[in-house]
């Protein structure tokens, strides 16, 4: 799984999810690739910055969701409950919202068994980008799986260049 826009505002994000997916082809793709270029549709929309217009909820902070909450706890739990149960590796494109001027880096889950930190970090280490200690306080985290965050301000041209050699199993 490839995501962007779970901050709908996160354009550079959105965008490079949408660039890789135009750049890339059949015979690059090993296994099944899912890719989701703007998670929070609505919220997009809405231009809303990091929340749903719906609720004003950050979606990035209310995983695992609740199928009778909110919009965005709706979204959250369908996320949780047909995407990312069915994935082995996640990553999570990120830019930082329209106040935020980000320096690129990359983080990796943390909190997992030892086997899932350790293939994490190797997916991290494959892009092009400073990789931050790994995560244990974000949801996506907790979830035992392969997981990795890129944040990246301005060229998306750069993050998809990295995420497309981690998906052509290729080393930086």
């Amino acid at each position: 799984l490839v995501d962007g826009g779970i901050h709908n505002a996160e354009y550079v994000g959105i965008e490079c999810v949408t660039g890789l997916a135009k750049q890339l082809q059949p015979e690059d793709i090993k296994g099944i690739l899912i890719m989701i270029h703007i998670v929070n549709v609505n919220g997009f929309q809405a231009r809303t910055v990091s929340v749903s217009a719906e609720d004003g909820k950050n979606l990035n902070r209310v995983f695992p969701g609740n199928e009778n909450g909110t919009y965005t706890d709706k979204l959250a739990y369908f996320m949780e409950k047909e995407i990312f149960s069915k994935v082995d590796y996640y990553i999570d494109v990120h830019n930082g919202d329209w106040f935020e001027d980000l320096t690129p880096f990359i983080y990796c889950v943390g909190n997992a068994p030892a086997e899932t930190v350790a293939e994490a970090e190797r997916m991290a280490q494959a892009a092009d980008m400073p990789i931050v200690a790994p995560e244990e306080t974000c949801y996506t985290f907790s979830m035992e799986k392969k997981v990795i965050t890129a944040e990246q301000y301005r060229d998306w041209q750069l993050i998809a260049a990295s995420l497309r050699k981690k998906i052509n199993g290729e080393r930086s």
